[in-house]
């Protein structure tokens, strides 16, 4: 029996409360190696939550989106249609996405991008495979082929009758570049070029042979395929 006049706790707080203590614990004790996925995000969505459960809310997370990726860069509005994620959830979530970008994107600065290969892949699809609708981004580069930017000069649906060479054209003169990345989505998942992107390719290659820059490659992303223009043999 409480003891008279103490207000007691209710029981789905008290439950909570010792939920969240076996999760501190047994990442103090096993460290976070030992953790599930959805152990993970829960520590996470501590922060943001101070004493609701956040369980039901990170089985529907993972439910309808089935990776860490999918669920920081699902957008805000259909993140708040989920129970249980607010705004302080949502801002978190955008945070450690923006994170992760920027790491991702330290590694192709690092060193020369034609040596990192697998780095520039991966950016790549950090920055554009869950886009839903199609983007055109460029990456420039120095002498050395280190990064010297980049730019999405797109949004939507990306043809050959649109005017990139000339914006390209502009932005390499801007940032004196050498060498440029051409880099699309295709958010129906299809990697294959169409012949629109083929077209634009050799169009953007020509504008570009002008001014004495190189266009080292083209990379469609779909999903989680790459696709390079050069290693089949398009440019």
């Amino acid at each position: 029996m409480p003891e008279k006049g103490s207000v007691k706790e209710p029981a789905e707080r008290h439950h909570t409360h010792g939920h969240r203590m076996r999760m501190r614990k047994k990442l103090s004790e096993k460290g976070v190696q030992a953790l599930t996925d959805a152990e993970i995000l829960e520590m996470l969505m501590f922060f943001a939550i101070q004493r609701q459960d956040v369980k039901p809310a990170v089985k529907t997370l993972f439910k309808d989106y089935p990776s860490f990726r999918q669920i920081l860069g699902a957008p805000p509005h259909r993140l708040s249609a989920i129970n249980g994620v607010g705004r302080q959830t949502i801002t978190l979530f955008k945070l450690i996405e923006e994170i992760s970008l920027r790491m991702t994107r330290e590694k192709i600065t690092s060193k020369p991008i034609l040596r990192n290969w697998q780095a520039v892949q991966l950016y790549c699809k950090t920055k554009l495979q869950l886009q839903t609708v199609e983007q055109l981004m460029v990456i420039f580069l120095d002498k050395q082929n280190h990064v010297l930017g980049g730019e999405i000069i797109q949004k939507g649906t990306i043809d050959k009758t649109a005017i990139f060479p000339r914006e390209i054209v502009k932005l390499c003169l801007s940032y004196e570049a050498v060498g440029i990345i051409l880099v699309h989505n295709h958010p129906s998942h299809n990697p294959r070029p169409s012949h629109e992107d083929i077209m634009m390719t050799h169009q953007i290659s020509d504008a570009l042979a002008v001014i004495e820059v190189c266009l080292h490659n083209h990379l469609i992303i779909a999903g989680n395929s790459c696709i390079s223009f050069k290693s089949e043999n398009l440019i």
